[in-house]
């Protein structure tokens, strides 16, 4: 996956530097982003993301835009906040999400790219194993593993019924 450009309108975080248009056109393989404390660095590399954008951090009207070429194919991904929330999936110009749902554009993004929120989290640092309680962390590498544990986790239960009835 390799993230072409990013357009962020109205974000509220760069909007606390007067800035309500922000375009970022990525052509080299290393970039580098300078700023002062607070500037929005660390903002910026979370809207790095093929995940839709959380209207909450939006004023209204906003809109994120991300454009990916990945597998041969470009990848433009919107979240526009003008009339609601309406999310676009758009795949060789043609849009996958029609029904412009959130639900649908992260089922997408997970099917195409192999990312979920939790996923995004863990490799921004903002959740690390290190600080997750033991269920949390079975749950998360449960959902990493490409095997389907549903069947052993049922017979376990099973069995650990039949013993407890005993």
């Amino acid at each position: 996956m390799k993230i072409l450009e990013l357009e962020l309108n109205l974000y509220k975080r760069l909007a606390l530097n007067n800035i309500r248009h922000f375009k970022l056109t990525l052509k080299e393989i290393v970039q580098l982003i300078l700023g002062t404390n607070a500037s929005g660095k660390s903002s910026i590399l979370y809207e790095l993301s093929p995940l839709p954008a959380n209207h909450k951090s939006y004023h209204k009207g906003g809109k994120k835009r991300i454009l990916i070429a990945h597998n041969n194919k470009t990848y433009e991904l919107i979240s526009d906040f003008k009339d609601g929330q309406d999310h676009y999936f758009i795949v060789d110009g043609e849009n996958l999400n029609v029904g412009r749902t959130v639900t649908i554009q992260k089922e997408l993004v997970k099917e195409h790219f192999g990312i979920t929120f939790e996923t995004h989290e863990l490799l921004l640092g903002h959740e690390q194993f290190t600080r997750m309680s033991p269920s949390r962390r079975r749950e998360l590498f449960t959902m990493l593993c490409i095997v389907d544990y549903t069947y052993a986790i049922k017979l376990y239960k099973k069995i650990q019924e039949s013993l407890r009835d005993t």
